[in-house]
């Protein structure tokens, strides 16, 4: 790739395209776009790209020469990179992009594209693609520019060769069923990424495996699951209560109860749920409702009012029961001008419930892994917590006005 980290020299002073008898550049027009595969400039197929059923193209870096050109890509009658008012743009100029790097003019890579392009681009089964090249203006061939054929016989002329360069991922078979399962997962499409799926599903394999030579065999001599495994329907009903879908409510809930759900790590999840993404919004649900619990189970030095009575005695007990007044309705009234920012360990005395809670929430896992779950797990917190606190709070039924006193 051109830029920082190449792997590959490409070389301007020698013949790296112009033939050893010389040869001749045709004339181009300005601002006509030709696809680098049918355009009928260099060398061409005979049909355009195609991605088949059973294949998936990443493409990750696009470049050009020489400068006064640029190079866009195409999916279907879609250019990649458009203007601001939507109307098709030229694309990445060489100036931005240059191929080959080093080049005689000295240009460099621009530093947002030294990695490549930032996103990919996806090319899905059925799409056709391909790499146009723009001639936005012909100043670096001289007077005449490329209006009219171009000899070049020499390798100083050599730079006058127009160049496209793309660089693409081609995936076909398993690769390609791999690479559309992770990005429903919204995983970036790599290939270190797909060996690593790759080695999940042999590990996952493997402890199917193990587990299997456990079963015991039934009275027919043929073995089941339901012989040794039981669904806890307790922990089951818990798992669906946090928002978990039923096919993995019931996996987390065979065999385990809901304490033994809490002990699995990051990589057991990982397992179970064959992303990576899924295992940690998944860990950070169980932990949240265990936090609510152990928030609402502790001990605390405040009065506060149990079942609509003024007392001594603290409403947080042996068993997790919570103050109405807990409910997010009265967040507002007891910190009127207060913006409680979720990313701040705020948790003075006086704090609303919810912002307690989730101050120790946050200091069980890295700030990294709440803001990857964020689009999923965000909007859910509050939402849990108000169902939580609503479903444990003693005298629900008694009027407002009792715990607005």
């Amino acid at each position: 790739m051109p830029g920082s980290g190449s792997f590959e020299t490409y070389v301007t002073t020698g013949q790296v395209i112009l033939p050893v008898t010389g040869g001749t550049i045709p004339a181009i027009q300005r601002r006509k776009l030709y696809d680098i595969m049918v355009g009928g400039l260099g060398n061409n197929i005979e049909i355009p790209g195609m991605i088949r059923a059973t294949q998936f193209v990443v493409i990750d870096h696009i470049a050009c020469w020489p400068p006064g050109a640029a190079v866009q890509i195409r999916v279907n009658t879609t250019r990649y990179f458009s203007g601001p008012d939507e109307n098709d743009g030229a694309g990445i100029n060489c100036l931005a992009s240059p191929f080959p790097e080093p080049n005689a003019e000295n240009i460099l890579t621009r530093p947002s594209l030294m990695n490549g392009l930032e996103p990919t681009v996806y090319i899905m089964p059925g799409q056709t693609w391909g790499i146009e090249w723009l001639l936005i203006d012909d100043y670096y061939n001289g007077v005449g520019g490329y209006s009219t054929p171009t000899n070049v016989s020499t390798t100083a002329q050599d730079r006058l060769i127009p160049r496209a360069y793309v660089q693409y991922l081609l995936l076909d078979g398993a690769d390609a069923i791999i690479a559309n399962d992770l990005l429903r997962e919204s995983i970036p499409v790599t290939a270190d990424n797909i060996q690593w799926y790759k080695r999940m599903l042999i590990r996952q394999k493997l402890l199917a495996d193990s587990a299997e030579d456990t079963i015991r065999p039934s009275r027919t001599g043929h073995r089941h699951w339901g012989d040794t495994m039981v669904v806890k329907s307790a922990t089951k009903k818990r798992l669906l209560d946090l928002g978990l879908s039923e096919e993995l409510a019931h996996t987390l809930a065979t065999d385990r109860k809901m304490a033994e759900v809490r002990k699995l790590n990051i990589s057991q999840l990982e397992t179970i749920t064959e992303s990576q993404y899924a295992a940690i919004a998944t860990k950070l649900r169980i932990t949240f409702d265990k936090v609510i619990h152990e928030f609402f189970t502790s001990p605390t030095k405040s009065k506060r009012v149990w079942g609509g009575i003024r007392g001594d005695t603290p409403y947080r007990r042996l068993i997790a029961v919570a103050n109405p007044r807990s409910s997010l309705e009265y967040r507002s009234k007891k910190l009127k001008s207060c913006i409680i920012n979720w990313w701040t360990d705020y948790a003075a005395d006086g704090a609303h419930d919810f912002d307690q809670v989730m101050a120790q929430f946050r200091q069980r896992f890295p700030q990294s892994w709440m803001e990857i779950v964020g689009q999923v797990n965000d909007d859910w917190y509050p939402e849990y917590y108000e169902y939580w606190v609503s479903r444990n709070s003693p005298n629900r039924t008694l009027p407002r006005e009792v715990f607005e006193k």
